[in-house]
């Protein structure tokens, strides 16, 4: 998939249909969260904190999106409603004959050399600008990401600080 000289991110669907995206983003902000569960014990200053499990680790940017745009030198012929449609689309289940058949999609998120797999927490968009036809010409698309992982990770001690190897 050639994808041209502007655009180094792409959602990767599950059956290979690629979402690019248009501009990088001026910053990608990453967050952990971990759970902690207060105990407090009878005649003690302070609670202790029993460790419950980790939190979601979220991936935020935002993409300022403009109208007419290109692909490496060659305009695609979709609106920014369409495409921001597209993104949206993405935190949809799927259901048939009225019964839930799958949750919304994990996807492959790629910028550069940083590839996880994702599912979209949140879709924020703001419109800016508009033809004299009403036709969107500018928006600004915030996207909340969250890393979907397999299996318990395990801390890597590098500088083997708790008496390890």
């Amino acid at each position: 998939m050639a994808i041209g000289p502007y655009i180094k991110g792409v959602f990767i669907l599950d059956d290979g249909v690629p979402i690019p995206f248009l501009y990088n983003p001026n910053e990608i902000r990453e967050s952990r969260s971990v759970n902690w569960a207060k105990k407090n014990g009878l005649g003690m200053s302070h609670p202790r904190s029993q460790y419950t499990g980790g939190g979601d680790r979220e991936i935020t940017f935002t993409m300022v999106l403009n109208n007419p745009w290109d692909w490496g030198g060659t305009r695609i012929p979709m609106s920014l409603e369409l495409y921001i449609g597209s993104l949206i689309d993405l935190t949809y289940p799927i259901h048939r004959g009225g019964v839930l058949e799958a949750g919304p999609p994990t996807i492959t998120f790629v910028f550069g050399v940083d590839v996880r797999r994702v599912k979209i927490a949140r879709v924020d968009v703001v419109k800016k600008h508009w033809t004299k036809y009403l036709v969107l010409r500018q928006a600004e698309v915030s996207l909340t990401l969250f890393e979907v992982v397999d299996e318990s990770r395990n801390r890597i001690n590098a500088f083997s600080t708790y008496g390890e190897a």
